[in-house]
């Protein structure tokens, strides 16, 4: 994925201040220097943009941690995804660290947020259902990172399945509150 680049009104509205005060910021030696593209304009990248929020101390704060925000109807075509990965995006560009699950076998969140599905090898399944080896997947292993503050466990058409091979599990109805707590505890 071709990493974006960011003018500094596109960076100074992310981070939540003025240009000015960005470039204030860069001036006083407050935050490290832009890079600049072929023209010689300042730039930012996601990566930039997350080192000047540490340095400049603009990292939201939630009151309780993690918070988890799920979207949720059984009638299709009502607009999951579409929210769904335009929440989790606005989130992380806001500075949140998020984790976007995609529990649609077709993925449509996985592709609204810029990935294709059929290139992942694990996904949520992995986590949920044992392999032949009787492992589920990690987390860790699972999750893709989009950007510094955007990551995403993805989803498939091999999830289809998942009613099928989940009803056959013991305790199938805690797994993915197990999975939720592993994020959790990762998280803190």
């Amino acid at each position: 994925m071709l990493e974006r680049l960011f003018k500094p009104a596109e960076a100074a509205r992310i981070l939540g201040i003025s240009k000015e005060q960005l470039l204030s910021f860069e001036r006083e030696g407050k935050i490290p220097d832009s890079s600049r593209n072929e023209n010689g304009f300042r730039v930012y990248t996601y990566q930039e943009i997350e080192e000047i929020r540490d340095c400049a101390k603009l990292r939201p704060k939630l009151s309780r941690s993690p918070l988890i925000v799920a979207v949720f109807n059984m009638k299709g075509g009502v607009g999951k995804s579409t929210i769904s990965s335009n929440l989790a995006w606005r989130m992380a560009e806001k500075g949140y660290r998020t984790l976007a699950v995609d529990a649609d076998p077709q993925g449509h969140m996985t592709t609204s947020l810029g990935m294709e599905p059929a290139d992942f090898e694990k996904t949520l399944l992995q986590i949920l259902v044992p392999n032949g080896k009787r492992e589920i997947a990690s987390i860790e292993e699972t999750k893709f990172t989009i950007t510094p503050t955007l990551h995403l466990i993805p989803a498939k058409l091999s999830m289809c399945s998942l009613n099928l091979l989940l009803f056959q599990q013991p305790e199938r109805e805690y797994r993915f509150r197990r999975a939720k707590e592993q994020i959790e505890k990762t998280n803190h």
